[in-house]
């Protein structure tokens, strides 16, 4: 054996191990998967369970998920119960022992959101109202930027060698998400004095970033299909507020929101609520959301 060989064995000795590994990471969210690739891990695999154009309230928990998960390192959840009805069964099955509830591979990225909408003294009739908060904060600027530290925080957890780039790398991302913010608030800045109203409660983060707020939903009971009562009651309040726009998920029944509009001549905007494969980023995404926004209001 030459002496070469030997120096480049004794130098593979003092590399740790998991600097070959591959660290697998999946994702409830597109967006969450975003981020973590954002953060430059190498030797990271990232899966996102869900594409984006579903509602992730109403999703089974699949075979196609228990095998994707089976040998994660990684799981990182929306959190605030959006997944309750699919993950907590898709562990279970998966028999994982690295991504169960508290397990240092379980990781909930909405522990630094600013939670809106808390309701401790929740009830059924509420409708689908979650008791720890409003679970729809990835479409706000501001709380991608504190779920990026959650999500910073378990990745060094797995993958403790890069700790030091993933602290570096999250430096940068939050410096962008600060820049994108400060560029979408010139933008949308008329969003503090418009009326807007929404179908259901998606937007609550959003429009915090820039000053807004809903005049109402066409929802009465979160989750429950509009009555014609509550129609006409909401549209006499949408032409009393001058609402110029109804906001809404690709997911909401589309019939409802045009009778709402023949009613009112209001128009409304049906985006996805996630990043989906439309969109090369989720930049690209937010910059098509206000897109459509400041096309139906400014326009």
């Amino acid at each position: 054996m030459s002496i070469n060989t030997l120096v480049l064995i004794f130098i593979l000795t003092l590399i740790p191990v998991d600097s070959f590994s591959e660290t697998k990471v999946v994702t409830t969210l597109p967006e969450l998967k975003w981020i973590a690739q954002e953060l430059k891990v190498p030797q990271l695999e990232t899966i996102s369970l869900l594409s984006g154009s579903e509602d992730p309230h109403f999703v089974d928990a699949s075979p196609s998920f228990v095998l994707k998960i089976k040998n994660a390192d990684l799981i990182i959840v929306n959190g605030l119960q959006l997944e309750m009805g699919w993950v907590p069964s898709a562990i279970e099955k998966a028999g994982n022992s690295k991504i169960q509830f508290q397990a240092k591979g379980y990781c909930d990225a909405s522990e630094y959101v600013e939670k809106a909408q808390v309701t401790p003294n929740y009830n059924r009739s509420m409708g689908d109202i979650h008791p720890q908060g409003n679970p729809h904060y990835t479409l706000s600027l501001t709380q991608m930027s504190l779920a990026a530290k959650k999500i910073a925080e378990c990745l060094s957890s797995v993958a403790p060698t890069y700790q030091e780039l993933i602290q570096k790398n999250l430096s940068k991302l939050q410096n962008d998400f600060s820049q994108k913010l400060k560029a979408q608030k010139e933008k949308l800045s008329f969003l503090s004095e418009t009326a807007l109203m929404t179908y259901h409660l998606e937007f609550v983060y959003y429009l915090k970033d820039y000053s807004g707020e809903s005049k109402g939903t066409i929802e009465k009971i979160p989750g429950v299909l509009p009555s014609s009562s509550h129609l006409f009651k909401i549209s006499k309040l949408a032409k009393e507020k001058n609402v110029k726009l109804v906001l809404a998920s690709i997911t909401h029944p589309r019939k409802y929101l045009e009778k709402f509009r023949s009613m009112t001549k209001i128009p409304f905007i049906q985006m996805p609520m996630h990043l989906t494969s439309e969109y090369k980023s989720y930049w690209d995404y937010q910059d098509a959301l206000a897109a459509e926004i400041i096309k139906n209001v400014k326009d």
